[in-house]
């Protein structure tokens, strides 16, 4: 299993049509895991697992990313655990 440190972004900006603003996240300070072998983004909590899953794909001749999917335990909804992801997936 391989691991990346993340940095999180701040201030807003714009991403593709996404818009992405600087929030306080509610998402307790957990490590996010960049398992790279199987494509996605990872925050453990208390036993449980918040994903953001990807592919990669040339478009034309740029490399290009595909957010696939992602999943929050529902106890942990709503609290800043997906915006984690994403930031740390772009």
């Amino acid at each position: 299993m391989e691991k990346s440190p993340i940095c999180t972004c701040t201030g807003g900006f714009f991403y593709g049509l996404l818009y992405i603003q600087q929030t306080k996240s509610r998402c307790p300070m957990s490590e996010i895991q960049h398992l790279t072998n199987e494509q996605r983004f990872v925050i453990a909590h208390e036993g449980e697992e918040a994903v953001l899953a990807y592919r990669l794909f040339n478009n034309g001749e740029k490399s290009a990313i595909d957010f696939t999917s992602t999943f929050v335990p529902p106890e942990f909804r709503g609290k800043g655990f997906a915006e984690k992801l994403v930031r740390a997936g772009i």
